[in-house]
């Protein structure tokens, strides 16, 4: 039994394993324009982003970059008079990927960054300079990125006039914007001026790598193909990178391991059978002479074996029910599991003391009376 429990136990682990290898090694994914030589300043769609939220994704870090222009200030593209650069981000731990690294006023919080309140992060430097060190509000005309239909050409859309609140301010040594808000936020403030909310990158960790082959199936219906080296450099981000190497090769040294475990268990438990079969004849063949005696008296073979086969299966499943309780306190195999063990060790247990009791019912019942004690 202890034998069958640890098999079957060793199994259970690999599963296991297999099923907590997406933490220790996550799958994750980058999208890019098609060539992969841009991850950032691309046009994602919110048909990409969300259906990538839709397929399980987690730890997601996603930017959108656009421009705040101050009411004394002029937005002329032309003449590269753009404003100050904003950047909308998921989260406080995509602002540090950034290299931004956020201080926040009392009464804010970094979680702050994780939904559609009009709040914004200010650059230190600048912040000083415009007297918002403190806390304030900014009022902007605010513009996002998008690109003209040759992918290549940028244009600006407008988003309407927006007030925001000083949430705090970050340091960083090469920022993307010296004005940071939250990514949710700029979405909700494209959706109010009737334009499609975008993103410019986006980077996850796969919720369920169990199912990246069904998650990579998917990815064609939502406009995200492979990546094609020879294609045109545009900045639609319409590609995904996926970094899985290291997670496949370790699975698939798993699922190897539990389809070799699998395939074995009946010549495992076979095995046990072979052992119970060898030592029920050898435990039961010193009774023969009293067998062979009851035999002589008309008492059929089989009502002589019947009560060996009782004893010894009632002694072997006892053995085996201790030996299951201490193995799977040690193994900490779960029930279902367990109850597979005790089932393969019932049908082992009767198969071997079955066949261990015929081969020692094979005597000659004068041979066994001949023998002198």
């Amino acid at each position: 039994m202890c034998s069958l429990v640890g098999y079957l136990g060793s199994a259970y682990a690999s599963r296991q394993t297999l099923q907590q290898l997406g933490e220790a090694v996550p799958v994750t994914l980058q999208v890019t324009n098609k060539n992969a030589s841009h991850t950032t300043n691309l046009e994602i769609g919110e048909k990409q982003f969300q259906g990538l939220f839709d397929l399980g994704i987690r730890e997601v870090h996603c930017t959108e970059v656009g421009w705040g222009v101050a009411p004394q200030e002029t937005f002329d593209p032309d003449k590269g008079q753009l404003g100050t650069q904003m950047l909308g981000v998921s989260s406080g731990a995509t602002l540090e990927q950034e290299g931004m690294y956020p201080s926040f006023l009392s009464g804010w919080e970094e979680s702050c960054l994780e939904g559609q309140e009009a709040l914004c992060l200010l650059e230190e430097t600048w912040a000083e300079e415009h007297g918002l060190s403190q806390g304030g509000t900014l009022t902007l005309s605010c513009y996002t990125l998008s690109y003209k239909p040759d992918g290549v050409f940028p244009q600006y859309v407008p988003v309407g006039e927006q007030v925001l609140e000083v949430a705090g301010t970050f340091q960083g040594s090469d920022p993307r914007g010296d004005i940071v808000v939250p990514v949710r936020w700029i979405w909700e403030a494209q959706r109010k001026a009737g334009a499609a909310p975008m993103c410019d990158s986006f980077q996850a960790t796969v919720a369920d790598p169990l199912s990246l082959n069904e998650f990579k199936g998917s990815l064609l219906d939502l406009g995200l193909g492979e990546v094609n080296v020879t294609s045109p450099e545009k900045f639609y981000g319409n590609a995904v990178i996926f970094y899985d190497q290291q997670y496949i090769e370790s699975a698939e040294q798993l699922l190897q391991n539990i389809a070799t475990l699998e395939t074995y268990l009946p010549a495992f438990a076979l095995l046990v059978a072979v052992l119970l079969i060898v030592g029920t004849f050898y435990l039961v063949r010193s009774e023969r002479r009293t067998m062979a005696i009851a035999v002589s008296l008309g008492r059929p073979r089989w009502k002589c074996g019947a009560t060996y086969f009782v004893s010894s299966t009632l002694v072997s499943l006892l053995g085996g029910a201790a030996a299951a309780l201490s193995m799977g306190a040690v193994t900490g195999l779960p029930w279902d599991q367990m109850a597979r063990a005790c089932g393969l060790f019932l049908g082992c247990v009767i198969v071997g003391v079955t066949v261990g009791i015929a081969l020692v019912l094979r005597f000659s019942v004068l041979s066994m009376l001949s023998q002198k004690e």
